[in-house]
């Protein structure tokens, strides 16, 4: 059984700012149903942001063809939040990539 691998980096811990808002791509593991259109996806996609009505949190973009996912404006408290969530695998900030090699 594969486990979820969080860093506490890849959730937000590179703010000062805890209430500035930035892009993430956000990686979920796949999920065990299969959805029948993208508003169900991105309904789904939706349940992993913070449920607080003052929240500007708001999905752009929804992923599903190479990884399943969704790029998001969160605060960095709303993306430590969400990686508590079982499905989340990474929260990367937009515009920041790592080099991963085999």
């Amino acid at each position: 059984m594969l486990f979820p691998v969080r860093s506490s980096k890849a959730f937000g811990d590179h703010f000062t700012n805890k209430n500035e808002l930035e892009t993430y791509i956000v990686q979920l593991e796949f999920p065990d149903q299969v959805f029948s259109n993208s508003k169900d996806l991105h309904l789904w996609h939706q349940s992993f942001l913070p449920t607080n009505s003052n929240s500007s949190s708001c999905i752009l973009f929804s992923y599903h063809h190479v990884f399943t996912g969704f790029a998001a404006t969160l605060s960095s408290d709303e993306v430590k939040e969400m990686g508590k969530k079982w499905f989340c695998v990474s929260a990367t900030p937009k515009g920041t990539a790592d080099a991963h090699h085999t």
